[in-house]
């Protein structure tokens, strides 16, 4: 292979995808635009040097292609305190397979279209409950209320945590989300507290799981065994770590910034409120249109070209879904949001491939059941105050979101 430059078009920008500030009004959308026509995969020297993929085909193509690129070191910044420590591996986010197909495979079963299914009645049951006792109260924080509550209640089900208990939780998997937010995270040793309590809280409950065996997730992960072996406390104790914060805070996102983007365009509050669009429909472009999970992250293993450039062996690579689910080349009016989109193959799930959302059906149906639940009263909803955004340049975050009922 011919050598490339670092960049085969060099880029020049004001702008730093690595300053939580480059986000305090929204994501960058211009100059990732701006990489995608000129560099559809640029060398950014910040962040201690990475390759930023912003296209749509060049994204799903690295998703897929784990022989060359790995998830090694996981997929958020690997200098984050609320990350595992460096050679201290997290479970699924920072393997590859094999390994990461076999430790998948535990838990995969309970994440299937069918068991999710099983589990309707209940996310119907407590979404009805929250969004009728938000109407009832004239509104509130939708985020703490509504958002945050039916994700965490369903999660925190299926693992096995008290509901006296989901406020700590929520606390803790708070802090550990990759930013530098002052309200989750006073300092950086926050987030590394943060982590450990959850760890140790799993440890308890693998105890406490072991004492009293359950048909649930972590019962059964007490009893799986890898090779011949059971899996250890520290991994039993990873597992729920990865579950409750997988499990509830992408899918608090999904519904706040869903919830916004229905009052910001009132065309097409009324096409769903008038049920010219089903809900699961509207929640794929609401998945597109938000993009909770801006950015994933893998390592070269090995020398390739990629998108007119050299992404050589040891590189850190960023897999742009927030710039893809942009892409024109995928997306016909990119930049609109449309409840009715269809074909709509967006990237926020993590475009294909062995870590694709281990939870995406349980995340399409909570915020499709929430929005069914919110539709008779979606039309007397209105901002109360100023929306709170997550300060990070990982997760399009929002905190609070005052809304009151008319």
């Amino acid at each position: 292979m011919t050598p490339l430059a670092r960049n085969a078009t060099t880029v020049s920008s004001t702008v730093d995808l690595d300053s939580c500030e480059s986000y305090a009004h929204g994501v960058p959308h211009e100059f990732l635009a701006r990489l995608r026509a000129e560099a559809p995969v640029w060398w950014n020297e910040g962040g201690g040097g990475y390759w930023v993929v912003s296209t749509h085909a060049e994204l799903r193509a690295i998703a897929r292609d784990f022989a060359r690129f790995s998830n090694r070191g996981g997929p958020v910044p690997p200098d984050d305190p609320g990350q595992a420590p460096p050679g201290n591996g997290q479970i699924l986010i920072s393997m590859d397979p094999p390994v990461h197909t076999a430790y998948r495979s535990l838990v995969s079963s309970a994440f299937t279209p069918r068991a999710i299914a099983d589990l309707e009645t209940m996310i119907r049951a407590t979404a009805h409950a929250r969004v009728e006792a938000f109407i009832s109260r004239g509104g509130g924080d939708f985020v703490a209320d509504v958002a945050a509550a039916i994700p965490l209640r369903a999660i925190s089900l299926m693992v096995g945590v008290p509901e006296a208990d989901e406020a700590d939780v929520l606390r803790w998997s708070n802090a550990i989300v990759p930013s530098e937010d002052a309200e989750y995270r006073p300092t950086p040793e926050t987030a590394l507290a943060a982590r450990t309590s959850l760890l140790d809280y799993g440890a308890a409950l693998v105890d406490a799981r072991r004492a009293n065996p359950a048909d649930d997730i972590l019962g059964r992960l007490v009893e799986a065994e890898l090779d011949g072996q059971r899996l250890t406390d520290h991994e039993l104790s990873q597992f729920v770590l990865l579950l409750a914060v997988g499990g509830s805070e992408t899918t608090r996102q999904l519904i706040s910034h869903g919830l916004i983007a229905l009052l910001e365009h009132p065309e097409q509050r009324r096409r769903f409120v008038d049920r010219e669009v089903p809900a699961n429909l509207m929640v794929e472009e609401m998945l597109r249109w938000a993009t909770i999970v801006l950015w994933d992250g893998r390592h070269a293993d090995e020398t390739v070209e990629v998108g007119g450039a050299e992404i050589r062996a040891g590189d850190a690579v960023r897999l742009w879904a927030a710039s893809a689910n942009r892409d024109a080349s995928a997306f016909d009016r990119p930049d609109v949001f449309d409840i009715g989109r269809s074909p709509n193959p967006q990237v926020s799930l993590g475009g294909g491939g062995p870590h694709f959302c281990l939870g995406a059906h349980l995340a399409r149906l909570e915020a499709a059941i929430t929005f069914d639940e919110l539709r008779p009263h979606l039309d007397r909803l209105e901002l109360d105050g100023e929306v709170h955004h997550l300060r990070s340049s990982y997760m399009a975050g929002i905190k609070h979101v005052p809304l009151a009922v008319r």
